[in-house]
């Protein structure tokens, strides 16, 4: 290159200020060692961490699985009970249709007139007339120890 005035640009990027380089720095041991113990300890946190969300995980699923068990067994405990429901009401309807036919005049007539029974005569009938000066009188039980509370309930407010 001609180091004459040859009419180029002078290159002027010679005299601008560069930016300092970053260097790192080496730790020394102290700082080494204390990096190293707080890594270890961050891992042994993360690890524990990871591992009470597994076990939060864990507990979650098994109790949504024992609650749909639980809920499939009351489900079919229901469906037994509403089977079982209709099977007794039908038993009682067969059951009240029964009673009826056994206890309708005609039947109650067949079977007092197989067991020898007959009805009433006129003559059969006696009417008894009571005086008004006649009168029941039940002797209260003196043993009673509820109807002696009550009775000192009712005095005492009287």
């Amino acid at each position: 290159m001609a180091t004459g005035n040859s009419g180029t640009a002078y290159d002027l990027s010679l005299f601008e200020t560069k930016r300092a380089e970053l260097v790192a720095l080496k730790l020394n041991k102290k700082e080494q060692k204390q990096s190293h113990k707080r890594a270890r300890l961050q891992r042994f946190f993360n690890a524990v961490a990871y591992l009470a969300v597994a076990i939060a995980a864990l507990f979650v699923i098994g109790f949504l699985i024992t609650s749909n068990v639980r809920l499939t067994e009351m489900n079919s405990q229901i469906s037994e009970s509403k089977a079982r429901l209709s099977e007794l009401q039908s038993e009682q309807i067969r059951l009240q249709s029964e009673l009826a036919s056994k206890t309708s005049i005609a039947n109650v007539n067949d079977y007092a007139r197989q067991n020898g029974m007959t009805a009433a005569d006129g003559s059969q009938i006696t009417y008894i007339t009571v005086s008004g000066s006649d009168t029941v009188t039940v002797a209260a039980d003196s043993d009673n120890w509820l109807s002696k509370a009550i009775d000192a309930i009712v005095g005492f407010f009287s």
